[in-house]
This record gives C-alpha cells, sequence and structure tokens, in this order.
C-alpha cells in the first residue's frame, strides 16, 4: 500500500508503476512525508488488499493511524465484498464512534427507464449490460455516441 501511494503521489508522471515495484516504501516513508498536510487516501477494491494480506492487522493499525485519527484526514474505499467493512473494523479494532458508510452505485433496471432518461431511443439491453446498469457510464456512453458519432460499442 506504501509503494503505492508512493506511485501515485510521485511528481515524474512518465514512470510506469513496474519500474517503480521494488521502491522499498515504508509506513515511516508516508508518514514524514505527509506531515501534517491534510489528506483523503482513496482506495478502489480494498477487498483485493486484505485478500492474503499477511501483515492485515499493520496495515490497519497504519490506515487507522494515519488516515482515521488525525484531524483533517480522511479514509475513503471501494469495494464488491460487504464483509470488508466489519472485515477492517475486526482489525482496527477500535471503540471509536465512527460509522462506515455504504453506499450502493444506483442502477438502472430497465432500458425504456434509461432510454427515457437519457434521451438514448435506440440503447438496448446489451448496451445496458455492457455499461453495468451504471446510470453515469450509460451517460458517458450515449454522451460519446452523440458527441463523437462513435460509441464504446463495437
Amino acid at each position: 500500500l506504501c509503494r503505492r501511494i508512493a506511485f501515485e503521489a510521485r511528481f515524474d508522471r512518465s514512470a510506469q508503476f513496474n519500474s517503480f515495484s521494488n521502491a522499498n516504501v515504508t509506513a515511516d516513508h508516508i508518514i514524514e512525508w505527509l506531515k501534517e498536510t491534510n489528506c483523503i487516501l482513496l482506495t478502489d477494491e480494498l477487498n483485493v488488499l486484505l485478500s492474503g494480506a499477511t501483515n492485515a492487522d499493520l496495515f490497519a493499525e497504519f490506515l487507522k493511524n494515519t488516515f482515521l485519527k488525525k484531524s483533517n484526514r480522511y479514509f475513503a474505499f471501494s469495494s464488491h465484498v460487504v464483509g470488508t467493512t466489519s472485515q477492517l473494523s475486526d482489525y482496527m479494532d477500535s471503540p471509536s464512534n465512527r460509522t462506515v458508510g455504504i453506499c450502493e452505485l444506483p442502477l438502472v433496471h430497465h432500458v425504456v427507464d434509461a432510454a427515457t432518461i437519457f434521451g438514448w431511443e435506440d440503447l438496448n439491453a446489451k448496451e445496458m449490460i455492457y455499461y453495468g446498469l451504471i446510470p453515469a457510464l450509460i451517460y458517458e456512453a450515449h454522451l460519446s455516441k452523440t458527441t463523437n458519432n462513435s460509441g464504446y460499442l463495437p
């Protein structure tokens, strides 16, 4: 995680992660670099980081001390595994009264509704499924199709 944080925060945007993958970045490096800076750590697919983690307790301790206990620091994550929130809470073993907010992505369940909402008359079920039934992706696909005269589907 520390290597990923350092990679994403780098100034040289030309470097690829593979060339960075052997860098030794510790929690102490991140803490020293952040100092008292306000920060939000956004982590996608936290369940992947937690699965098979041999030092999950150290990982949780780092997140708790660096991003949850400090003022003006926050930690937000996505996961398609609902159990991740309780698993993380168990690792953090904290009497904190901070809550974990779980927000599901809104979905469009009917082709007719999506076609009407987005003004996409020839939208079909295949396209909706391709975009995961997610309104923002359907909207972006339609916008791209109408402005560039091309869609994301072949």
